[in-house]
């Protein structure tokens, strides 16, 4: 009898051990789920209270500006350590060590810092975004034949005059401008000129629909292979004085998003580049306001236009600067259209 009781017990327990578990299980799950709800709510109001997601949009960015291209310049080369720096690059912090003798190249109250470390030549700013000074004329200009590269990780959006920015910095071996906004730029003259140490230059992403004068832009960067102008809008442009002289390594050169309707000079636009054999262009590229184009495709001895058209030394002006439709005899004499030394890009 007691061990028919003491099995009854025994199964009553294991119900109510089973009936238990359930219930627990069950009262976890409500926990678990009204800790997720509660954890939700008071992330979801710390992010709109600390403005993470909802208060970004009236968030703004604290700014530093460089001094003008000149002054930044002249810092840069009295740097200790200059001499030896193989690159200019942007740093995300400075060292105390460091800050004791770095020099500051802002033009406003928020310091931006440059210093060599490591032989590089480092710039920071606490500020949340770096601008370059409207004259950024010459800020690169002449750099230490050492220095290879030049970072640009800062905006360009208010900068008016470019001139010689690069200018005559030989060491340079790459530059990649795609980053900086030049939609208010209107001097890029000798921007690129007498970089020998470049072989390519991209700079298709460049905007320049309120420059007006190019003069020299690219002028003795004779190593040049590849040099990418292909979506220059060039409408506001008024002087192409030497552009493209003495890019003697050119073979190619696509001019073809020209429009120069309101250019006025084109002197030695295209001269002594040796090597150049084609000229792609549109009819968009006119000569019509063109008051002075000496010798502009002069010594461009290997110069041939898209239908035949050889360069000749009598023929050097802007009379030959138009699409080559010209019919030729067996003898090279003209039977018929326009001789120029251009090829319409297809």
């Amino acid at each position: 009898m007691y061990k028919r009781q003491y099995n009854k017990i025994k199964k009553y327990k294991k119900k109510r051990t089973g009936l238990i578990t359930i219930k627990t299980f069950a009262l976890l799950i409500i926990i678990m789920a009204i800790t997720v709800s509660i954890g939700y709510s008071y992330w979801n109001t710390t992010l709109r209270i600390t403005g993470t997601v909802d208060i970004d949009d009236n968030y703004e960015p604290t700014i530093a500006t460089f001094n003008t291209g000149t002054s930044v310049n002249s810092a840069i080369k009295a740097l200790s350590g200059y001499s030896s720096a193989t690159a200019i690059k942007k740093a995300t912090s400075i060292s105390n060590e460091y800050l004791a003798n770095a020099t500051n190249v802002a033009s406003g109250d928020i310091p931006i810092y440059i210093w060599v470390q490591n032989n590089i030549i480092y710039y920071y700013s606490e500020a949340d975004e770096l601008y370059l000074n409207a004259d950024s004329s010459k800020m690169f200009t002449a750099l230490s034949n050492n220095i290879k590269e030049v970072e640009l990780n800062f905006k360009a959006d208010n900068v008016t005059t470019m001139e010689r920015m690069f200018y005559n910095s030989k060491g340079l071996t790459s530059l990649d401008v795609s980053k900086l906004n030049t939609s208010k730029v209107k001097n890029m003259a000798a921007m690129f000129g007498n970089l020998t140490g470049l072989t390519t230059l991209d700079l298709s992403t460049l905007k320049t629909g309120n420059v007006t004068t190019m003069n020299g832009m690219f002028n003795g960067s004779l190593n040049l292979t590849s040099l990418n102008v292909s979506n220059f809008d060039t409408h506001s442009l008024k002087n192409m004085e030497k552009m493209f002289s003495s890019t003697k390594s050119l073979t190619v050169l696509d001019v073809s998003s020209f429009d120069t309707s309101s250019v006025t000079v084109m002197t030695k636009m295209f001269d002594n580049m040796i090597n150049l054999e084609t000229i792609y262009a549109s009819p968009n590229f006119v000569t019509t306001n063109v008051t002075i184009s000496t010798n502009m495709f002069i010594n461009d001895t290997k110069l041939v236009g898209g239908n035949g058209t050889k360069y000749d030394a009598n023929n050097y002006t802007h009379t030959r600067a138009v699409i080559d439709t010209a019919v030729y005899d067996n003898d090279d004499n003209l039977i018929s259209g326009t001789p120029g030394y251009f090829t319409l890009k297809q």
